[in-house]
């Protein structure tokens, strides 16, 4: 999907003014987002690529259901093995 018809569907949807309401427009993609996340990965595993900060706010700060989540890929070779909020961090090399 192309991310300026995403900002433009999340504007449109939530009613929001470019000029006036882009200190709003955060905090409703993120919840578009993890409504998204919610309805698309229902019974599904996941694996998430990267161990950084983003990742770690998600984890941390949304409301999503993290039993799915299987595994994340880093690139970093400090992190395989270990954990991020309980979910092993693997290469990407690691076949199963």
């Amino acid at each position: 999907m192309n991310i300026n018809n995403l900002y433009k569907q999340i504007l449109e949807e939530y009613g929001l003014n470019k000029k006036n309401d882009i200190p709003h427009i955060i905090k409703y993609k993120r919840k578009y987002i993890i409504e998204k996340w919610i309805k698309e990965t229902k019974d599904k595993n996941i694996v998430l690529w990267g161990a950084g900060e983003h990742t770690k706010e998600l984890l941390d700060g949304c409301k999503i259901d993290k039993t799915n989540i299987v595994a994340i890929i880093d690139k970093n070779p400090e992190l395989w093995g270990k954990e991020l909020n309980g979910i092993k961090i693997i290469s990407k090399n690691v076949h199963s």
